[in-house]
Formats: structure tokens, C-alpha cells, sequence
């Protein structure tokens, strides 16, 4: 039986090897984050907590700009009598989003929201309210004609106040991490970011207001902090300085089409240094974003070779060993002769005699010390031999070959590897335009290099006489 043992088990590590690989599936299920649930369109948080609801009917003139809350820039209306009647009513309703802060005038934006000492860090606003009622009005046809007579229809109206409680806080975005945790994100692709709350906030009373735009052709959309110039955009490659944009290039990767036979997973993943594998292009998309959404196509491309080498190694070992044993181990036995000593020659030459003597009524005995089976341990040795070897010789290829396997190597079919790619890329691209050292676009002058003209004019005045110099 042990000799078979060996066999069978490398049949079934050959089937393992050879058995088709599991299907894989980007899990959509990696964050157990509660989904965002925004604010609706045309909707701007209130900065200031108050049961004011004067704000309500109230036009703007023009769209929130230069970090000035709503209330700041809505005027009084002369039409809004023209309104319907006001009307309030019991909402049970809670909302949460994230939006990402343009990188350029967060200052003036965070202002009025108390954050203004946290606009160098922060990258995003939060807020989380429980809105409990609304107070409306209804814009009517009398409205529409009295303010188009007016000339007064302006960007558009106050026509609804959200009144409830929640908190508005600032974030600065992270990697994954112990310092960072995971937030509702709309605009985000995966629902999520990593980020750490910078300050909070807590709010109370009409926490937000609806601004019915008057022309919907020429509406600038409003951010949540009303200012259109408060949102992030996109970032694009222009946005970098020349040293920063280098170093995007040579991380940026692409997908490359390869020849094979299946035009799905015929391809490779490629950075500015070359083809890297697909295990090497999930590592780096787990580090810079956080997600575990690839996780599973994270594995061993050669495993055969390691299993089969773990394997033989040790039924080589044991093998040999038990050669060892059953080559050099003996048996004792008992060799009896009822009439005296034998005569030279009747002994085995295989067996080891220690010195005999007589035992009364029984004869002369003499203790044998045999070896159990010399051959048998010289088969197995020869066995073990073989199957350590090849068992080491399995650990050099896979020492080759490797954990992550060739560059062609996928699990991930190309339609995916495109998506995740362009998702890296992208939250690379940011994590650069965020990273990069400020840049200055003014002349920088040496005190050396500057040579002071003065020139001297007289100067009389009802009260002042005298020479003054101009520089």
C-alpha cells in the first residue's frame, strides 16, 4: 500500500491541476455601506439653523456665486402674491450624501457652513438630515405672467423649505485604511468613499431649500452649497504639472489586445513600464481605492506545482525515512538447539547470533537479531528518492513560474479588466491632481536682480511743500 499511495495521490493532484477554474464574478457586494440617498435636484442646504421661513417665495436674481449662502443673495419678490397659498406638511424622510469640492475656492464656499479653518484639507462635504416637514408654495401661471411683465423672474424662486435636524461635516478623502472609513458617495462610481471626518457640525430647523429655475433652458445647475463653481470636476491630465503628469504615465495602465484563442481574455495589462500581471493590476487597485470588489481574482495562477511539490516532498521524505528505518532495523528471535550447540555452518549468515547457552529442559539457545527486510527498504528508498526530487524539482518550477503567473494569465474577461482599468485610472488620476505640490505662476525676482529708479518731483500743496520720490 505504500507504494500505491503515492500514485493515487499524484493522479488526483493531476485532476485538481487540470480541473476546470471557477467562473469569476466582480463581487458588487464588497461594502456594506448604507447607499446614498441625496438630496433631490435644484435642492441647497441652508447654513444657518433657524425657524425663519421667510426665505420662502422669495427670487433670486442671479445663482448663488462667490461662496454667498441662499439667503444672502434671494431678494425680496414682487410677485409673490402671485404664489399659491402657502402650505405645510408632515414629511418623514432622512437623506445623505457626499459631494466632492472643487479643489480651487473651497474657502469661500465653506465659509458660511463654519468650515472655513478646514478648507485646506477637506475634499468633500457631508451632510445627514431627518427631515420631519415642509413648508411649499406653488408657482402659477399668475406668478409666471406677473414676473415675465416684471422683468422680475430673475434665475428663479424659493418654492419649498425642508425643516428637520441632522449635521453637515467636512471630509478629507483617504486611502483605505485603519484612519479612514467608508461613506456614502452618489456621485461616486462604487457608492463609496474612503475618507476621515475633518469637523462636524450639528443643524436644526429649515435645513434646505427648493429654487424652481425660471427659464430651464438657460439654468446653471446649483451644487448643494448653491454655488455652481462648488463641485469638484473631473480632473484631466492638463491639470497636473509636467513633473506629476510623468509620473501619472508611467503608473496610468492600459488594457493591450494579445493573440489567443479566447478574444475575451486575450489580452494583458500594461503600465508605463511594461506588461504586469492581473494579480499585480489587483493589488494596486485594492491599495489606491480601497475596494475588495476584485478580491477573488486574487489567487495562485500556479498551484499544481506548488501543491504536487508540497506533496511529493513529503511522501518522499517519509518514504526515505522509512527506508532508513526497515534497512537498519532488526528483529530478535530465538534459535533453539535441543541437543547442544549447532555445528559451524548451521547458522544464517543474515542474522546477527549473540552468545548462546543452555536452558534447562529446553536445549541450547542463542538470541537472533535479523533485519527485518533489506530489500523492501532499498525499494522504498529508491521510490522516496525519486518522489523528493521530483517534489524539489516542482518547487524550481513553480519558482518560475510564480505565484501570479504569466501576463496573459486572466480570470477577469477583457469587458471587465476595461471598466476596472478606467475606474483606476481615474481615482489615480486624482489621487495625483490632489497630490501635487502647488504651483507658482509668479515671476520669482533676486534681490539681486533688481534695480531701484527713483524719481524726484516737487510737490506743493495746501498742506504740504516739498520733493517726493517715486519708485
Amino acid at each position: 500500500m505504500m507504494v500505491r499511495t503515492p500514485a493515487r495521490l499524484v493522479a488526483l493532484l493531476v485532476l485538481a491541476g487540470c480541473g476546470a477554474a471557477t467562473p469569476f464574478h466582480p463581487s458588487a457586494s464588497s461594502y456594506q455601506v448604507v447607499p446614498a440617498t441625496p438630496l433631490g435636484t435644484g435642492y441647497v442646504l441652508l447654513p444657518r439653523s433657524n425657524d425663519d421661513r421667510s426665505l420662502l417665495g422669495r427670487v433670486l436674481v442671479d445663482p448663488p456665486s462667490d461662496g454667498r449662502p441662499l439667503d444672502e443673495v434671494a431678494r425680496p419678490n414682487p410677485c409673490a402674491d402671485k404664489l399659491g397659498a402657502p402650505n405645510e406638511e408632515p414629511v418623514v424622510s432622512g437623506f445623505e450624501d457626499t459631494m466632492a469640492l472643487a479643489s480651487d475656492g473651497r474657502a469661500r464656499v465653506l465659509h458660511p457652513y463654519g468650515f472655513d479653518d478646514d478648507a485646506s484639507s477637506a475634499t468633500h462635504f457631508y451632510y445627514k438630515l431627518d427631515v420631519d416637514k415642509r413648508a411649499s408654495v406653488a408657482v402659477t401661471p399668475e406668478y409666471t405672467a406677473c414676473c415675465t411683465e416684471k422683468g422680475t423672474c430673475g434665475y428663479g424662486v424659493v418654492t419649498a423649505l425642508g425643516h428637520g435636524q441632522g449635521e453637515f461635516a467636512v471630509l478629507s478623502e483617504q486611502r483605505s485604511g485603519s484612519a479612514s472609513t467608508q461613506i456614502p458617495a452618489s456621485s461616486e462610481e462604487r457608492g463609496v468613499i474612503n475618507a476621515k471626518f475633518v469637523r462636524k457640525r450639528y443643524v436644526y430647523g429649515y435645513i434646505a431649500a427648493l429654487v424652481t429655475v425660471a427659464d430651464a433652458a438657460k439654468a446653471r445647475p446649483l451644487s448643494l452649497l448653491g454655488d455652481p463653481a462648488a463641485g469638484a470636476t473631473e480632473p484631466t491630465e492638463q491639470d497636473l504639472p509636467e513633473q506629476a503628469r510623468a509620473d501619472y504615465q508611467r503608473k496610468k495602465i492600459q488594457v493591450e489586445a494579445r493573440s489567443g484563442a479566447q478574444a475575451e481574455f486575450a489580452y494583458a495589462f500594461k503600465d508605463g513600464s511594461g506588461a504586469i500581471s492581473e494579480n499585480e493590476f489587483v493589488r494596486r487597485y485594492e491599495d489606491l481605492t480601497g475596494a475588495r470588489d476584485l478580491s477573488a481574482a486574487k489567487t495562485n495562477r500556479n498551484p499544481f506545482w506548488l501543491y504536487y511539490g508540497i506533496a511529493a516532498t513529503g511522501v518522499g521524505t517519509f518514504l526515505v525515512g522509512s527506508a532508513l528505518y526497515v534497512s537498519n532495523a532488526t528483529q530478535q528471535r530465538t534459535e533453539i538447539f535441543p541437543n547442544g550447540e549447532p555445528p559451524a555452518g548451521t547458522l544464517s549468515s543474515s542474522c546477527n547470533f549473540s552468545t548462546g547457552q543452555n536452558v534447562p529442559m529446553e536445549g541450547y539457545q542463542i538470541q537472533c537479531s535479523a533485519p527485518l527486510d533489506p530489500g523492501l527498504g532499498k525499494s522504498m528508498g529508491i521510490i522516496g528518492g525519486a518522489m523528493l526530487g521530483s517534489g524539489l524539482a516542482s518547487f524550481v518550477v513553480y519558482g518560475v513560474l510564480g505565484y501570479d503567473g504569466s501576463t496573459t494569465d486572466h480570470v477577469i474577461s477583457r469587458s471587465d479588466g476595461d471598466a476596472y482599468v478606467a475606474r483606476y485610472n481615474r481615482a489615480l488620476l486624482r489621487a495625483a491632481v490632489r497630490n501635487a505640490p502647488a504651483t507658482t505662476t509668479a515671476p520669482q525676482l533676486s534681490s539681486q536682480n533688481v534695480v531701484s529708479t527713483v524719481q524726484w518731483m516737487p510737490v506743493l500743496s495746501p498742506g504740504f511743500a516739498g520733493v517726493v520720490g517715486r519708485f
